[in-house]
């Protein structure tokens, strides 16, 4: 079975055909004074609680985030959960893999003050109040996992492997038989 290969404009076009607005709103952020809280996950049900991950920055400070969990609150009002979890990454995103949920972001390295490279940072478990919840945790590289240019291919593939999320950097070669 072959798979047609879709190029970016026609995939673009179609998604914007069929896509699907159900909703927007501007959203409030409690709990956190001082901080800008920005880029949040989608909202998310737990234990008949409605939570969202939200990125936690100084509004001077560009990425040097922080991951914290709100609670919502209110109607669009959403505030931070004491004493949760606090993860070093930015712009989270979450899914639910069987009974776990599995959070990620990207995670900024610095070397000598300066923006060295960017990792995917990865978090499954079943309770998030538990202060160990980071138990499984998986790297990869963005600057060695995506590409820098058209002749260089690089794929991330996710599985489910035995109840776990595993992530795969796949690397492909150019024509020029260089390690892409």
């Amino acid at each position: 079975m072959t798979t047609a290969v879709i190029a970016l404009p026609e995939r673009r076009a179609a998604f914007e055909a069929a896509k699907c607005i159900y909703g927007c709103a501007t959203l409030s952020f409690h709990g956190v004074p001082g901080f800008d809280v920005y880029n949040a996950s989608i909202p998310f049900d737990w234990q008949g609680n409605r939570y969202i991950f939200g990125r936690v920055e100084r509004r001077a400070e560009w990425a040097r985030s922080w991951v914290r969990l709100f609670a919502e609150s209110g109607k669009d009002a959403w505030t931070q959960v004491p004493d949760s979890m606090v993860y070093q990454m930015e712009d989270p995103y979450v899914a639910w893999v069987g009974e776990e949920l599995v959070l990620g972001g990207t995670h900024v390295r610095y070397t000598a003050g300066r923006v060295d490279t960017y990792y995917g940072y990865f978090y499954r478990g079943t309770d998030l109040h538990a202060r160990n919840h980071a138990a499984f945790t998986c790297r990869c590289a963005w600057s060695q996992c995506l590409p820098h240019s058209t002749k260089n291919r690089r794929k991330l593939t996710f599985r489910l492997i035995n109840r776990t999320v595993v992530l795969f950097c796949v690397f492909y070669l150019d024509q020029s038989g260089e390690a892409g």
